[in-house]
């Protein structure tokens, strides 16, 4: 499933292994920003509403914290040139494959 954007919109690209993607543009470093500095800002404000917080105090802290996580999640898959699945690291590699890569036969010699 792949994005209808052209890829000068994307703030992503897929990572090369494993799942998820990588800020290829200043708008995605942008948003990872953001999202680290509303949590950055709402860490302090539990910390500030008690000396112990409650558990409601956490529990609000959790579900917001969850939010913006989710939050950002979809603007990353949103802005994505690709789809987010789980990657070998070589194009059309299956795990099951008996082919061996270039890194496998340099480990050998």
């Amino acid at each position: 499933m792949r994005n209808e954007r052209e890829p000068t919109d994307a703030w992503f690209r897929p990572k090369t292994r494993g799942y998820g993607a990588h800020p290829v543009s200043w708008k995605g470093w942008a948003a990872i920003g953001a999202y680290v500095a509303a949590l950055a800002v709402l860490t302090p404000a539990l910390l500030m509403t008690q000396r112990s917080p409650s558990k409601l105090a956490l529990a609000v802290y959790l579900a917001a914290a969850a939010a913006l996580t989710i939050a950002f999640v979809m603007v990353a898959r949103r802005k994505t040139d690709g789809d987010w699945r789980w990657r070998w690291g070589e194009q059309n590699r299956d795990p099951g494959s008996s082919q061996k890569s270039s890194s496998d036969n340099a480990l050998k010699s």
